[in-house]
């Protein structure tokens, strides 16, 4: 966000993203981060480029979860965009 480019994200949990929002407000920015479900979001707009580097895919307990979560990404990411996904593949 502080290149220029628009930013939000989303999260779950109530606290993280009032704790996400006031950080990129004291820093000059909007606050776009957004309370919800990875497996059922949608954004106003497509965006080029997504990640989710954090392990929280992990956190998905089921197979149906996890293609929830590709639809609402493959919905959210434009056509030709990029969507990275990173996790851990050792026991937590």
């Amino acid at each position: 966000a502080k290149a220029g480019y628009d930013a939000s994200g989303l999260d779950l949990n109530e606290q993280a993203i009032e704790y996400c929002n006031k950080r990129l407000v004291k820093h000059g920015l909007k606050p776009t981060a957004f309370v919800a479900d990875m497996c059922d979001f949608t954004l106003k707009r497509p965006c080029d480029a997504a990640f989710n580097t954090i392990n929280s895919f992990r956190h998905l307990a089921t197979e149906k979860q996890a293609v929830a979560h590709f639809r609402a990404m493959a919905a959210a990411v434009r056509p030709g965009g990029i969507y990275a996904l990173g996790f851990h593949l050792t026991p937590l």
